[in-house]
């Protein structure tokens, strides 16, 4: 049928291509922003990325902060790169990503809306660079202090998810703040020779449960087939190995962590065997 306001059915925006960086906001930053209801100790936004080529890594990560007062300055933020594994289940949580990297940066005498450059490590080597696997979705999110703002441009995404938001609850809304708002949140790649990953362990062969009330972690391993060794280990936020377990000939095993002596914060499950390996992100909270 004719449409009554031909006037409005084209937009266009200009955009910069570069050859080493992912973005998803356009340069032109305009404001910042943050959920209303909001942790006592962190909230969390990244952007959506889809690695068209192989043989790259990710090495680095443009940000930005704003806040009252410049009351980020000697706040820590940590920027996280997952991958997106989804499951079967129709809610989208913690157990739909699988951490790939991580970067941390301490602001100092940054302005608001200042660009930061951070480099992003591989969890599982400690290298700094985390090969992109050719066709996989990932996350780039900056998990950031309540008292921090996320700077955003207003270029549009009403058909593809650009930003996303992680709830108190561990679920993530994909909707972010709506079309209008694209996080400041870029990828800088670079040439890599790829490299033989181990395989990745089933996501029903390992389950978490960390119950904060009697700071204990559970973690229970159900493999196919007797694996002649496990190891299981808990990191910190900057990939600093805290506490190991060694298990010889073992299919089914649960194995439990007292987490009262870890500090509020993020920290890394790695459990390697012998039929692949797996890494999962838990928070502390005393």
């Amino acid at each position: 049928s004719t449409d009554a306001d031909p006037d409005d059915n084209i937009g266009g925006a200009t955009f910069t291509i570069t050859e080493d960086v992912f973005s998803k906001d356009d340069g032109n930053i305009v404001s910042a922003t943050q959920p209303q209801d909001i942790g006592d100790d962190f909230w969390e936004i990244g952007n959506y990325y889809v690695a068209p080529n192989g043989g790259y890594q990710a090495y680095e990560a443009d940000i930005s902060v704003a806040s009252n007062g410049m009351a980020h300055q000697g706040q820590m933020v940590t920027v996280f790169l997952y991958e997106v594994t989804e499951d079967d289940q129709p809610e989208f949580t913690d157990d739909d990503l699988t951490v790939r990297g991580f970067g941390e940066h301490e602001f100092t005498t940054e302005e608001n809306f200042a660009l930061v450059t951070v480099e992003l490590f591989d969890l599982i080597e400690g290298t700094q660079g985390i090969e992109l696997i050719e066709g996989a979705e990932y996350f780039l999110t900056i998990q950031y202090t309540p008292e921090m703002f996320s700077p955003f441009s207003d270029l549009a995404y009403y058909y593809d998810v650009a930003t996303v938001v992680r709830g108190d609850d561990g679920g993530w809304f994909l909707g972010g703040f709506g079309p209008d708002i694209t996080l400041l949140a870029r990828m800088r790649i670079r040439d890599a020779t790829v490299a033989v990953k181990e395989p990745q362990l089933d996501e029903g062969k390992l389950t978490v449960f960390l119950n904060p009330e009697k700071d204990q972690l559970k973690v229970q391993i159900e493999l196919k087939t007797i694996s002649e060794q496990v190891e299981v280990k808990i990191m910190d936020a900057t990939g600093r190995n805290l506490e190991t377990r060694l298990f010889d000939n073992i299919r089914i095993q649960q194995v439990n962590f007292n987490t009262e002596q870890y500090p509020a914060g993020n920290y890394f499950l790695h459990v390697r065997t012998a039929e692949g390996v797996k890494t999962k992100r838990f928070v502390v909270q005393h």
